[in-house]
């Protein structure tokens, strides 16, 4: 990627983290000569205390990416992906020669787990996007658990925006045995740098999961890290307001000048063009005005429509140029 361009793909946060944070972690570059430890028990009981679970539901990964990885590997014999959604479910099928369905579940810009017309020992694993990527709406809490309450197979919510939809299903994972919540630091703490995913689940399935994982699979750094975030989540909720500020006044604008834009309760938003031209046109003009953003032939995803681009949310001045390339491309 060239240095003048603006990053608006990979929904990364466009802010530094805290001056506080990123001090309190320094001191934590004494320690690099040793290992981390391996059980991650100091980790698991902060965000055992965050979710209101116990530190035996609890794993963490290299990032949200490894745990899709192992959870694949031990459960995917049958796998079903309600589309459109992140694409790296799809990816870990495919890299370990799993048996994957897609199933289409938006209607009309509303995604709805209704439209999963399949018996419910169809599939031994079921992924949720939620909020969705790509399209950043919200399926409700009571959806996702009557969904999973009559289903036979596991069901993985992937909360990596969650922090900005306020809406999560972590807690209900102590009654419901076949749910498991996917977390990440990337999005709403804004450290995708440091690739911190952790997954909430039954005491059984942690145990299996943590069986497979790699010893040291979340390095020193990263170790240190989450307490840190977690000691200074107020600063962290700041940021996130910023980003979220800057969505909705974007959207705002958007929609004045003509442009479709879809819900969001994310760090990014989704506009649907008239079709998959327009959509290619806009792409390839915002590229060539130096704005990166996704599109729906990226392998970021699965199922998209091919009418729609996603765009993160950035600072108020980028928001503000792009906001002036896509008025200019209403004029052509």
């Amino acid at each position: 990627m060239r240095s003048n361009q603006m990053a608006l793909d990979y929904s990364q946060s466009p802010f530094q983290p805290p001056a506080q944070f990123v001090k309190a972690l320094a001191r934590s570059l004494a320690s690099l000569n040793s290992y981390p430890d391996p059980s991650y028990r100091l980790l698991k009981e902060r965000l055992a205390k965050k979710h209101g679970v116990l530190p035996s539901n609890i794993s963490l990964g290299n990032g949200a990416d490894e745990l899709i990885d192992l959870i694949t590997l031990a459960f995917g014999n049958r796998i079903l992906i309600p589309t459109p959604t992140f694409g790296q479910y799809e990816l870990a099928a495919k890299r370990h020669n799993r048996a994957y369905r897609r199933i289409n579940c938006l209607l009309e810009e509303k995604f709805s787990l209704a439209n999963i017309k399949e018996p419910s020992n169809a599939a031994s694993l079921i992924w949720l996007c939620n909020p969705n990527n790509p399209l950043g709406m919200v399926i409700q809490k009571k959806e996702i658990l009557d969904f999973a309450a009559n289903s036979k197979a596991l069901i993985v919510v992937d909360e990596a925006y969650a922090d900005f939809a306020n809406e999560s299903v972590a807690s209900f994972t102590k009654k419901q045995s076949n749910l498991i919540v996917l977390r990440t630091f990337s999005k709403g703490f804004g450290l995708a740098g440091l690739r911190i995913g952790y997954m909430i689940a039954d005491a059984g399935i942690i145990a299996k999961i943590e069986a497979a994982r790699q010893p040291f699979n979340l390095n020193s750094m990263a170790a240190a890290a989450v307490p840190i975030a977690l000691r200074y989540e107020n600063m962290f909720a700041k940021m996130r307001e910023m980003i979220e500020n800057n969505r909705d006044a974007f959207i705002v604008r958007l929609k004045k000048i003509g442009y479709r834009v879809l819900p969001s309760s994310t760090n990014f938003v989704t506009i649907k063009l008239s079709n998959p031209m327009e959509a290619k046109n806009l792409f390839s003009f915002l590229e060539k005005a130096g704005i990166r953003v996704l599109s729906p032939w990226n392998e970021e995803f699965s199922g998209m429509p091919r009418n729609m681009l996603r765009i993160s949310i950035g600072t108020k001045r980028q928001m503000d140029s792009v906001f002036k390339a896509l008025a200019k491309f209403k004029k052509i």
